[in-house]
């Protein structure tokens, strides 16, 4: 019998219009992201307005079509308009219009406060559907994300001065830095990226190498998964980062916390003290690191509850107390559970290492857009994939 293919015919036009839904399945996260973004409040977004009268891409496309990229690893803005005429899905977001880069970089650069608001909602929105409740658990943790500047554009005060007088003539920026250096006299070696000034060199994978980065935090309820807090800084480790982290968790999302996870990292007696008092939470938190092996009376003695404290026990008895007893061994376990691998889908899945805006307040931005992207995609697999 002979063989009969299929006749790929890239020539003759379509007779019918399209219809850009067909070609997508009825499950894509497409139609998820699309109809979820609909349904937020968006007169606080900025458009890309230049006073010459022309039209202006609605901020529900614009949004969408940042989420669904962040989500598929596009984060380039060249990247994104690329995919509106290589990407179907994305094709079916824009409607078969095309913004193109700059007018893509000037939404997200524009309205990176907006992101915050959008990431509360969807929040809410979790709550009002019940796939998050309105009182759980958080494992919190931080992971250093380069920032958009190489680590070798960063030079120290004292090494910048002397590049000042050899350039003051040519290099404007340099003067100005200079005058910042001077105004808060900063020790000769301390080093600033002329690239992304606020970026620090971090210990970055596992403290095996430095990198120029930020430090981003994020709240993760142990149930749902979702990030229910989130912020970032250029402090270099997470000693004072407990409050602040736990300060992300907005209280208008209607989610409230009842214990907190952390490890050694955040752990001193003050930063429990005032978590408690302030945030009215538990808080489990290593003082110490873990031996990963333990003896056989050890795991024994895991079996049962651990003799009672003294009055005179000591802040750091206490926590170790609380930490060895059933109920903290068993809430302590959730914390790997859930704040590394999201922190591990971020980064290796969808891809998302450096950060593409710079400063501060910028890479906040990025990071309530990355969170607010991720929760959209965790909340399409709670409601249809049920994982």
């Amino acid at each position: 019998m002979a063989l009969r293919l299929k006749n790929v015919d890239r020539n003759t036009p379509m007779l019918l219009p399209p219809d850009l839904r067909d070609w997508i399945p009825d499950n894509h996260i497409v139609h998820f992201i699309v109809e979820a973004v609909s349904h937020l409040p968006l007169h606080v977004y900025r458009l890309n307005w230049k006073g010459s009268g022309s039209q202006q891409y609605p901020p529900s496309m614009m949004l969408s079509l940042l989420i669904y990229s962040y989500i598929t690893g596009r984060f380039s803005s060249r990247r994104i308009e690329e995919a509106t005429h290589s990407d179907v899905a994305v094709r079916y977001i824009c409607g078969n219009t095309h913004p193109d880069h700059d007018t893509i970089c000037t939404f997200r650069r524009k309205n990176t406060k907006a992101f915050k608001a959008a990431f509360v909602d969807v929040l809410q929105m979790a709550v009002e559907e019940k796939f998050l409740k309105k009182l759980g658990t958080v494992s919190i943790d931080g992971t250093k994300i380069k920032a958009n500047a190489g680590k070798h554009a960063a030079v120290s005060f004292q090494r910048a001065g002397e590049q000042l007088e050899l350039l003051r003539d040519e290099v404007q920026q340099l003067m100005q830095k200079a005058e910042q250096a001077d105004l808060s006299e900063p020790p000769p070696k301390k080093q600033v990226n002329f690239t992304d000034p606020e970026s620090r060199i971090m210990k970055a994978g596992n403290g095996k190498h430095f990198e120029q980065a930020y430090n981003a935090q994020a709240a993760v309820d142990t149930e749902s998964m979702l990030i229910v807090g989130e912020h970032v800084t250029n402090a270099p480790n997470d000693k004072e980062q407990l409050i602040s982290t736990l300060a992300s968790i907005p209280e208008e999302s209607g989610y409230a916390t009842e214990s907190v996870l952390a490890d050694s990292g955040y752990y001193s007696e003050e930063a429990v003290n005032k978590a408690e008092s302030e945030h009215e939470v538990t808080v489990y938190a290593s003082v110490g690191k873990q031996r990963h092996h333990r003896a056989v009376d050890e795991l024994e003695a895991a079996l049962k509850e651990p003799p009672l404290l003294s009055p005179n026990a000591t802040a750091k008895e206490v926590m170790q107390n609380r930490l060895k007893s059933i109920h903290g061994r068993e809430l302590y376990k959730l914390r790997k559970q859930t704040v590394e691998p999201v922190f591990g889908i971020i980064k290796s899945v969808i891809g998302f290492t450096p950060f593409s805006l710079r400063g501060l307040a910028a890479v906040q931005g990025e990071w309530d857009l990355v969170a607010l992207s991720y929760n959209m995609k965790r909340l399409f697999n709670l409601k249809f994939a049920g994982i």
